[in-house]
C-alpha cells in the first residue's frame, strides 16, 4: 500500500476527456485509469467508500479541507486538479438549490450545436391518436403504427457562463472549505438561470409552433381546490400521463400552499362510506414557486407538467469544462464556467397552464 500509484489527473487522462467523441464523466475515466489504485484506498479506509477520485486524487496531492488554494499550485499536483475540483464541486452543488429536478430530468447530450429533438408523436393528430389505440386486428393484417418523430424546426445550442475573477492575494491565503462555500453560492445562481430557461421554454415552446396551452380560473386571482383539480384531469386527459410538478409566482404559490384538506370534516353517506381515489391515489406533486414564471396573456399561472416527459435539456458534449487562467500583469486568477445547452418540449401535450380568470 505504501508504494502504490499516486492518483494524479494527468494531461493523457485529460485530452481522453476533452475529446469530441469522448461521453464519459471525468470521474468515470479515472476511475479506469486507477481502479486498482482506488479499490484498495477506499479497502484500507472505509471512511472513502464514497469518495471520488477527483477528491482522492486532491488526498493523494495533499488538499483537504484546512489547504490553502495555493496548494493546488504545488509541484506535482498537476495544472487540472483545481479545474477539475470547481467542475466536481459544481456538479454536485447545483442539484442541490436547483428546481431543475422538479422541471426536467431527461438530460441528452448532442454532437452539435443544432439538434433536431425527438418529439412524442403519440396523439398530436387525429391519424396517429387513432393509430395509438388498442383495436382488433385482423389475421394477417397489418398493426395500427404510433409514430415518434424528429422536430421540425432545430432547437439550437447556447453557450451560457459567467467569469469569476480574483486576485492572486485573495486565492493563495483562502481556505478550500471556504473556497467550496463561494462555489455553492456560484452554483445557486446557476441552477436559478438554469430554471428560467427551462420555465420559459415551458411557457412560450421551443420554436416548434408549442406554446403552452391553458384553461381559466373560475374567480379572477384566486385559485381554489376545484380549479387545481380541473387542471390535473385536463391534463391527464391530454397528455396520459400524471403531473408530478405545479410551478407557479408567489401569489398563487401561497393560495395553494395554505389549501388544507380534513378527513375529519368529511362525512360520507354513512359512517365508514369512503371513496378511492386510484388516478391519484399514488401521485405525489411536487409545488415550487419562481419569480421568474412570466404572465400568460397578462394573467397569473399555475403551470402543470410531468418532469419525466415535458422536457429535455440537450448538452453538447464535453462543453461545460470549467477553465482557470492566470494573468501575470495584474496578478489575478480568472475562473469560466460555461455550457453550452439548450431544452426542448419531448410531449408538447405534457403541460398546461391554469390562468387567472
Amino acid at each position: 500500500m505504501a508504494d502504490r500509484k499516486r492518483i494524479v489527473l494527468t494531461d493523457e487522462i485529460m485530452n481522453d476527456y476533452l475529446d469530441t467523441a469522448n461521453t464519459k464523466s471525468l470521474n468515470e475515466m479515472m476511475f479506469k485509469a486507477y481502479e486498482g489504485e482506488i479499490a484498495d484506498i477506499k479497502k484500507s479506509n472505509p471512511k472513502l467508500k464514497d469518495a471520488s477520485p477527483i477528491k482522492l486524487a486532491m488526498l493523494d496531492a495533499g488538499i483537504t479541507g484546512s489547504s490553502i488554494i495555493k496548494d493546488f499550485t504545488a509541484q506535482n499536483v498537476g495544472s487540472w486538479l483545481l479545474p477539475a475540483f470547481i467542475d466536481e464541486r459544481l456538479n454536485e452543488e447545483i442539484p442541490t438549490f436547483s428546481l431543475m429536478p422538479y422541471l426536467c430530468t431527461n438530460v441528452t447530450p448532442a454532437n452539435s450545436l443544432s439538434v433536431l429533438a425527438t418529439k412524442l408523436n403519440m396523439i398530436d393528430d387525429e391519424e396517429n391518436k387513432s393509430n395509438v389505440e388498442m383495436k382488433r386486428v385482423q389475421e394477417g393484417a397489418d398493426f395500427p403504427i404510433a409514430e415518434l418523430k424528429l422536430a421540425e424546426s432545430a432547437i439550437k445550442l447556447f453557450k451560457y457562463g459567467r467569469a469569476v475573477q480574483a486576485t492572486y492575494e485573495a486565492l493563495q491565503y483562502m481556505r478550500v472549505d471556504m473556497f467550496s462555500r463561494t462555489m455553492d453560492m456560484i452554483a445557486n445562481d446557476i441552477a436559478d438561470k438554469q430554471s428560467d430557461r427551462a420555465i420559459n421554454v415551458l411557457v412560450n415552446g421551443d420554436g416548434n409552433d408549442n406554446k403552452i396551452k391553458t384553461i381559466s380560473t373560475a374567480t379572477t386571482d384566486v385559485v381554489t381546490v376545484d380549479d387545481l383539480l380541473e387542471l390535473a384531469m385536463q391534463f391527464q386527459d391530454n397528455s396520459g400521463v400524471p403531473v408530478t410538478t405545479l410551478v407557479t409566482n408567489r401569489d398563487f404559490y401561497k393560495q395553494i400552499y395554505k389549501m388544507m384538506f380534513s378527513t375529519e370534516d368529511v362525512r360520507g353517506v354513512t359512517n365508514g362510506f369512503t371513496f378511492n381515489t386510484p388516478q391519484f391515489n399514488n401521485v405525489n406533486v411536487n409545488l415550487v414557486w419562481s419569480s421568474k414564471v412570466p404572465k400568460i396573456s397578462n394573467k397569473n399561472a399555475v403551470i402543470a407538467l410531468n418532469n419525466n416527459v415535458t422536457l429535455t435539456k440537450y448538452v453538447a458534449n464535453n462543453m461545460n469544462m470549467r477553465e482557470i487562467q492566470q494573468n501575470i500583469r495584474n496578478q489575478t486568477q480568472l475562473g469560466v464556467i460555461s455550457e453550452i445547452s439548450g431544452f426542448a418540449k419531448y410531449n408538447d401535450k405534457a403541460a398546461l397552464a391554469l390562468i387567472s380568470k
